[in-house]
């Protein structure tokens, strides 16, 4: 079975790093995201997306986001029910992030240094293409996936 969500999107909240009783990073934020077609009235929808961080990844996603930046959230959606305080069930679903993208430069609202380690995070810096030598690469048409 696979449970994969990607989502691309705004932040439309500020972030609030929270920490349980025993010091383990937590955020929750949402992610709105506009529909490709539009409504009878020439308006797209907005989708609100619920988005759940836990650990480093929590700390990392605090510490260069805001609201109003571009997104990427790779994770999985996670389903939870709950009891209200009127006694009628509710459900709550929501993406518990796994891995993010830098959707845009951020240059606008505030400096974002670049983290360039290994950790599959990936950032807002373009590659130059003009450096790559394709002539000395050794490639059959039956390596080409087209």
């Amino acid at each position: 079975m696979i449970n994969r969500v990607i989502v691309v999107g705004r932040i439309t909240n500020d972030l609030e790093l929270k920490r349980s009783a025993s010091g383990f990073a937590y955020l929750s934020f949402t992610v709105a995201v506009d529909e490709s077609r539009k409504d009878e009235n020439g308006e797209r929808k907005t989708n609100f997306i619920p988005v759940k961080v836990l650990g480093k990844l929590a700390e990392t996603i605090e510490k260069y986001f805001k609201k109003g930046r571009m997104i990427g959230v790779d994770g999985s959606l996670q389903v939870s029910r709950f009891d209200r305080r009127d006694g009628t069930k509710g459900t709550r679903i929501e993406v518990l992030m796994s891995d993010f993208a830098f959707c845009d430069s951020g240059r606008a609202n505030d400096s974002i240094s670049q983290d360039n380690g290994s950790s599959g995070y990936q950032s807002d810096v373009e590659p130059d293409d003009d450096n790559i030598d394709y002539e000395g690469m050794d490639l059959a048409d039956d390596d080409l996936p087209f």
